[in-house]
């Protein structure tokens, strides 16, 4: 099964209303739809932290993974423990979770697939793991940096003002704290277009 077919398949089973134009619908429409309806489909996928686990440790670990395995990586994540420190309890919630919901969920749309225990990569992993592997916070060390170098710019001139230009200390400070407010202002911005 193809992603289209998949599309197609997920769109039939999530939607339950009718077309409003009676009868089948021509291409017109349904290619951008598909396109949309494949994102919807892709991002279904990502949305549990567990399925992403699961695409996480299966590009580690080369594609293929035991559902054990997978289930006491993810079990280890969640409660921040080593492997070792796993408790049957923790490792049986994940391992049913996995194999009860999101590995068939997986297995369904060709993301994953599954063999007797054993997970492999599915012919539709591709276009998962390209918006996996995307960075989410790209700006995310400007800020940080521009906060250093404002700090040591100003200490250096605040130190010349100190032993040169005395009577303009007042001035510097207030130069330096209006920049920080400027930096503070733009990070607020920035945060909240996110």
């Amino acid at each position: 099964m193809d992603i289209t077919q998949l599309v197609v398949t997920y769109s039939a089973k999530s939607n339950t209303r009718g077309n409003s134009g009676g009868g089948e619908s021509g291409t017109t429409g349904s290619e951008t739809s598909n396109e949309g309806n494949s994102l919807d489909v892709v991002f279904d996928v990502l949305s549990s932290s567990r399925r992403r686990h699961v695409l996480r440790q299966l590009e580690a670990s080369g594609g293929e993974s035991t559902i054990n395995d997978l289930a006491e990586h993810i079990a280890a994540v969640e409660n921040d423990k080593a492997v070792s420190a796993l408790s049957s309890q923790e490792r049986k919630r994940v391992y049913v979770s996995l194999y009860q919901a999101h590995l068939p969920r997986m297995e369904e749309v060709g993301v994953v697939s599954l063999d007797d225990g054993t997970v492999s990569v599915g012919p539709n992993a591709d276009r998962v793991y390209a918006h996996l592997s995307q960075p989410s916070e790209p700006e995310s060390t400007r800020l940080p940096i521009a906060y250093v170098i404002h700090t040591a710019l100003s200490i250096v001139a605040l130190l010349v003002g100190v032993v040169w230009f005395e009577s303009f200390l007042p001035v510097l400070f207030a130069l330096s704290l209006s920049v920080y407010a400027v930096l503070a202002g733009w990070q607020l911005l920035t945060a909240e277009r996110r």
